[in-house]
């Protein structure tokens, strides 16, 4: 609803709804020549069909000129000023369509939408109140005006016109719906949603909308029994339904229900075999499970011209890496590089491979090989990047960087790892800070970035500021050895020495809780040795 909200407010949704009123008004009937109203009203039907809107008002210039009296041209020229973004002209066009016939429904909830699209919002309010007395079953005026008391946040009256609307048509679903999603999001009332739920089920006990909001609230609830129940419903009410059966099939393996998941994808397969989709998604539950057999199968099926190519191969070489296959996987991802040589992530995975091996030009190579081919440039680049500095290769390593602040000036990632290496280094510490504060700028709540900039800030002198960034990296991403290092660091420069050796041995802490690759072991290591350097010689 908040996003239907937001369009109804735009223009776009002013002309559109327009488009789906029942028309009130009489036809336009002029008797005369062959260039009457009339003639000119059709010229601008047309046009307004073609969605030339600056014409159809010139043509309806013409015919409010030979007889200004039908209150349908000036609704219909209201319309189209609206849609060419006049709306001052286009609220004086409705008005007089008011004032010639002032009970047309249809003309004041155009006014009320003009309004609302100037965030008028009481103005619209009163204005589709008024079309409502005239028409009270109007679907859009009963819809605007619940979403122009929800946009005013005034769920009171927003639940008001839900219940006019319900005496007033109660076998009409949808101002239930309204109900339901009210007592939801504003009054956080849950048994009052459900009954609203209920009441439209008892109205149409297969109603699949009902049924799935029920299901998700039950979900939240982790309530099982009712999810099942809701899920039986919803299953009796569409038995074809593929992507009903595929959230039943997730549910279960989110609930761990293994068994159950496995059971209702094979089921699925039965009704619709060799569907990629429910192949994969059984694979992936099978990865989870560690029946790397299994899921190798499922995955194998995936042909090369399915959606789902990409990531089965992805999981494929996964599960080589897993087992300590990688040989297995590199055959894998060259294969399938082989048959689709423009999916960048084969590449990435590949040279992420060879990286770990200690194969350093081979990753290189592969990147360079992707950049060529793919055009997934902006990531690749930066891989690229990560590969020349584990080669050991800065120069390379930062022109590859650069690549991608060309592809794309907001990178953050680019802009805080050219930051970080230069103040890491202490050198071009200038440019090394514009680049950290524009990162900061796009990512503020990223804790890696917050404490680059607080590492350029120490590097160039600045420790207060260095303080505060480096504090505020520690409390957005806690756990972190190298932050925590470098908050060690800044209190080590203050001689402030029991809480830089507090912090280095936190940082030691956390390095011998940190699992990962050879590589990773390696940088651990030489970070340990580090510490215990800093600590040695702070209490010698």
């Amino acid at each position: 609803m908040k996003r239907f909200l937001i369009l109804c407010l735009s223009l776009g949704l002013l002309v559109s709804c327009a488009g789906h009123h029942r028309h009130t008004h009489s036809a336009v009937s002029v008797a005369g020549g062959k260039k009457d109203a009339s003639y000119y009203y059709l010229l601008a039907e047309m046009e307004g069909r073609k969605n030339h809107h600056a014409k159809a008002v010139e043509y309806l210039d013409q015919a409010i000129q030979k007889d200004g009296s039908q209150p349908r041209l000036w609704y219909k020229r209201a319309f189209f000023n609206a849609a060419n973004g006049n709306l001052p002209k286009a609220e004086e066009d409705v008005q007089k369509s008011i004032d010639l016939d002032p009970r047309d429904a249809e003309s004041w909830t155009l006014l009320g939408k003009i309004h609302q699209s100037q965030d008028h919002r009481p103005e619209a309010a009163a204005a589709y109140q008024k079309a409502l007395s005239f028409d009270p079953a109007s679907e859009d005026a009963n819809t605007l005006l619940i979403e122009t008391y929800v946009a005013q946040n005034d769920p009171k009256s927003a639940l008001r016109a839900v219940t006019n609307w319900e005496r007033r048509d109660p076998e009409n679903p949808q101002p239930i719906f309204y109900e339901g999603w009210l007592y939801q999001n504003y009054y956080k009332n849950t048994p009052k949603t459900v009954s609203a739920y209920q009441k439209i089920l008892n109205l149409d006990p297969e109603n699949a909308k009902a049924l799935q909001a029920l299901a998700e609230i039950y979900v939240s609830q982790k309530n099982e029994q009712k999810i099942l129940d809701v899920f039986r419903q919803m299953e009796a009410a569409q038995p074809n339904d593929v992507s009903l059966k595929l959230k039943m099939a997730l549910i279960y393996y989110e609930q761990k229900r293994y068994d159950e998941a496995i059971e209702k994808f094979h089921e699925l397969l039965k009704s619709r075999p060799g569907d990629d989709r429910i192949t994969y998604y059984l694979g992936v539950i099978y990865e989870n499970l560690k029946k790397d057999q299994e899921a190798e199968a499922r995955f194998q099926e995936i042909k090369a011209d399915s959606n789902f190519f990409k990531d089965a191969r992805l999981h494929l070489a996964y599960l080589k890496v897993r087992a300590e296959r990688k040989e297995d996987a590199i055959n894998i991802l060259q294969e399938a590089l082989d048959i689709r040589p423009e999916i960048g992530p084969f590449y990435e995975y590949l040279s992420e491979i060879y990286r770990d091996e200690g194969k350093s030009a081979a990753a290189i190579e592969v990147l360079k090989t992707g950049i060529r081919r793919s055009s997934d440039k902006e990531i690749l680049y930066y891989d690229l990047g990560l590969a020349y500095d584990h080669a050991g290769q800065f120069e390379e390593c930062i022109k590859a960087m650069r690549q991608v602040l060309k592809i794309n000036p907001q990178n953050a990632s680019a802009l805080n790892y050219i930051g970080y290496s230069y103040a890491d280094r202490g050198i071009h510490l200038n440019e090394a800070l514009q680049f950290l504060q524009k990162a900061n700028s796009l990512k503020p709540e990223d804790g890696f970035i917050s404490d680059s900039l607080g590492w350029a800030y120490f590097k160039m002198g600045d420790v207060e500021q260095a303080f505060a960034c480096v504090l505020k990296a520690y409390t957005l991403s806690p756990g972190e050895p190298t932050i925590t290092e470098h908050l060690g660091d800044l209190y080590a420069n203050k001689n402030d020495s029991a809480k830089a050796v507090k912090y280095y041995r936190e940082a030691l802490a956390l390095l011998e809780r940190k699992k990962g690759d050879k590589e990773t072991a390696e940088d651990a290591k030489k970070a340990r040795s580090r510490l215990l350097k800093k600590i040695q010689d702070l209490q010698s």
